[in-house]
């Protein structure tokens, strides 16, 4: 994804590069992500967890971030996970909550910018 938006160098997309992102490009990480975890993850998977924990495309609202960070193990006893501290394996993806991956790089707020990317191609 770093390569395909062009921040490989920087290490983690931003808004603006999260949006020049094609449609075609994103189901197809969808695809390889469902794919490799038996459906586990992927985008398509947070969207519905996303709009199931009480997020709205548009609209940031902090207790429902948090919910999402919730289920999808981003958050553990009210507390951010460093990236690094998230389950990283896809092959024994039942580790891991459904949703968890892939992950943001910054903790905290971002559901406006993850609720942008997942919904602009009806993933």
């Amino acid at each position: 994804m770093l390569a395909a938006a062009k921040r490989e160098k920087e290490g983690w997309i931003d808004r603006k590069s999260a949006e020049k992102f094609s449609c075609e490009d994103l189901r197809m990480i969808d695809r390889e992500w469902l794919a490799a975890s038996g459906g586990q993850f992927g985008f398509s998977v947070q969207l519905a967890i996303y709009k199931q924990t009480g997020n709205r495309i548009g609209y940031y609202d902090i207790k429902a971030w948090e919910r999402f960070g919730d289920a999808v193990g981003w958050r553990v006893n009210g507390n951010w996970k460093k990236y690094p501290d998230l389950t990283w394996s896809t092959n024994a993806p039942s580790s891991a909550p459904k949703g968890h991956l892939p992950a943001r790089r910054r903790r905290g707020g971002g559901g406006g910018l993850l609720g942008s990317l997942l919904s602009r191609c009806g993933l």
